[in-house]
């Protein structure tokens, strides 16, 4: 992990995204009735497929393939967790790994070998071997959603040389005043409305 897979480089924005995409959107018309590739095994990579799953009912061609490296259930539930939504999140991404969903293919313990264009169809080839027993697979797919680790888009900020909150990757200022305002302790989490 952490470096590019052999021709992932020169695939531009319109091929592969490194952000939860805004499907249900303005982005809808790149999405609808096409197959993608949603890579990681996080929130962000969690609620990409939620959001392709929803936009399936209105154009039910699309399709998903969702590559893991994890062997189990990707999330821990947690049973007192007071983000309702992440918690939803979790069992949603479990259930994909656990039985059959329509529109979804789960692969785990699998590693990316290698993306190519082809040349008949124009989509991307992805080449994929099993960890387990190390047979390779091949896909067809229009566009790649690597969620394998999101952050902030910090680039607005960028040049300004903001000190970040080393939790959040916010403005540390701003982190520092919500949670001294919320009453929580530190944990942000626990911050009042």
């Amino acid at each position: 992990g952490g470096g590019f897979v052999l021709g992932e480089s020169s695939l531009g924005p319109e091929r592969i995204t490194y952000h939860i995409p805004d499907v249900l959107g303005k982005e809808a018309p790149l999405y609808a009735s096409g197959t993608h590739l949603v890579v990681g095994a996080g929130y962000s990579a969690i609620t990409t497929i939620k959001n392709l799953i929803e936009l399936k009912q209105k154009y039910p061609a699309t399709e998903v393939i969702w590559l893991t490296r994890a062997t189990n259930n990707p999330y821990t539930v947690l049973k007192e967790d007071i983000l309702p939504d992440r918690k939803a999140l979790a069992q949603l991404g479990n259930s994909f790994t656990t039985r059959a969903t329509e529109g979804v293919t789960h692969m785990s313990d699998v590693e990316i070998l290698s993306f190519a264009i082809q040349s008949e169809s124009n989509q991307l080839e992805v080449l994929v071997r099993s960890n387990k027993d190390a047979v390779q697979t091949t896909f067809s797919v229009d566009r790649v959603i690597s969620n394998v680790g999101y952050k902030p888009d910090s680039s607005i900020y960028s040049e300004l040389h903001v000190h970040q909150c080393w939790a959040t990757d916010g403005p540390i200022k701003l982190a520092a005043s919500l949670i001294a305002a919320g009453g929580g302790g530190g944990d942000c989490l626990k911050q009042s409305a």
